[in-house]
């Protein structure tokens, strides 16, 4: 028999009720949307993982995730060039204090030669 296991985190309330709120506007428990979530995040992590990459570039795409994820669950995405920005930092081109600063002033950087 499967059991099924209980997550408790903490979330602002009012980010509480608004999400509350946009599940019962499509009809459906906000437990269902955050399942969901859950298993499209996955899928998305497990297909972006880089295989057979050392530790760093690991690292690194973790992190890039974990911020993917957050900026969504804010109901937000990120611009394709952010994302090119995001890849050239797992890569190594780029540390991430210059891909945040072309992000910031409007997704340029100069590559490293």
């Amino acid at each position: 028999m499967i059991k099924d296991e209980q997550m408790v985190f903490r979330v602002p309330s009012d980010l509480k009720a608004e999400f509350q709120q946009a599940a019962n506007a499509i009809e459906r428990p906000a437990s269902q949307v955050l399942r969901e979530f859950m298993r499209t995040f996955i899928s998305r992590v497990n297909q972006e993982q880089p295989r057979g990459t050392d530790s760093t570039t690991i690292q690194r795409q973790d992190a890039i995730n974990f911020g993917r994820a957050s900026v969504a669950l804010e109901g937000m995405t990120v611009s394709p060039e952010a994302e090119a920005l995001q890849q050239r930092f797992v890569g190594g081109e780029i540390s991430i204090e210059e891909c945040i600063a072309a992000i910031k002033l409007g997704h340029q950087v100069a590559s490293r030669d």
